[in-house]
């Protein structure tokens, strides 16, 4: 009778074991598939990115809000943000697991730059349901050590830097602000303080209402003063994008798409510590350019763009 009670409990205690080790791997894995943060890339409304204070400075940061399907940085005026590059970095955080824990404890934060007055990075993401405070510090490699403020366990979290995470508004705009293929272009006309300039393009040859008889404009002239037009970058944003920039030059055209000609233009503002303000006609922000771009468009004149008369002219 003893001993097959004893059986019975070798049978019992082999039989626990295997239902140990059959649900063991699948609770791992579930508790490996689960999002740190619990929120849906739809429910944010609101994501805020802090770099660490500097000693005698206030920290950089930025801030942007979702209205609709859009995005703007509301630390920017308001200025439109690219929606790829904040959904690079909402997919990046919201990404993240609860596996492997790199620390467990609060003695840990400062080492691993979580703690809530030591980190490389603060994120907020607001939604309906309230804020989430996370901290981000460097870890190794590419996977950046991830702390929520209510907790002490730190996660590892692959695919995230600290350095992904940008902290200024020119990390979330498109920094392409104008692009104007030359040969769409069929008239260009610049109006500042060498006066006006009127250009027209005809079968493919660029001239001008006010040209010279006999006269010819110097095509390779023509093309290099448009050249800056075709790919035209943001520098920085101005402290108030909205206010429209003083009117020193003013630039239109006309491009032909697929038969339809088409308008556009600049208004050019003045120098600002070789950088001018500028705003397209079809834009409702103003943006700072390299100065150096624009400057040879307030300097262009008629005179400057004609071609040479050939050697055995009269």
């Amino acid at each position: 009778m003893r001993r097959t009670n004893t059986l019975l409990a070798v049978v019992a205690g082999v039989q626990s074991l295997l239902v140990s080790l059959l649900w063991w791997p699948r609770d791992a894995e579930a508790l490996a598939s689960t999002p740190l943060i619990g929120l849906e890339s739809e429910a944010v409304t609101r994501l805020e990115v802090q770099a660490a204070p500097k000693e005698g400075e206030e920290p950089e940061s930025v801030i942007l809000e979702r209205s609709g399907d859009t995005w703007a940085i509301t630390s920017a005026g308001g200025y439109p943000a690219d929606p790829d590059k904040v959904a690079k970095v909402l997919d990046a955080l919201l990404g993240a697991k609860t596996r492997d824990p790199v620390g467990t404890t609060a003695a840990s934060h400062t080492a691993l730059k979580v703690a809530d007055d030591a980190y490389d990075k603060k994120i907020v993401l607001s939604s309906e349901g309230g804020d989430r405070v996370l901290y981000v510090g460097a870890g190794s490699g590419r996977a950046a050590n991830l702390r929520l403020d209510d907790s002490d366990t730190v996660y590892p979290a692959p695919g995230v830097s600290q350095w992904s995470l940008g902290q200024r508004p020119r990390d979330y705009y498109d920094p392409l602000y104008l692009e104007l293929k030359s040969d769409a272009l069929t008239s260009f006309s610049v109006e500042g303080p060498q006066g006006e300039l009127s250009l027209e393009r005809k079968d493919g040859t660029w001239t001008s209402p006010a040209l010279p008889e006999g006269a010819s404009l110097d095509q390779a002239a023509v093309e290099k003063l448009l050249k800056p037009l075709a790919s035209l970058r943001i520098s920085e944003l101005p402290e108030a994008p909205k206010a429209p920039p003083s009117g020193e030059l003013k630039l239109g055209w006309t491009v032909d798409d697929e038969g339809e000609s088409l308008p556009g233009g600049l208004t050019v503002g003045s120098d600002q510590d070789g950088k001018r303000p500028v705003r397209g006609s079809d834009r409702a922000f103003t943006v700072l350019v390299t100065a150096s771009r624009l400057d040879p468009l307030g300097e262009a004149s008629l005179e400057g763009l004609l071609a040479e008369a050939p050697a055995d002219a009269p």
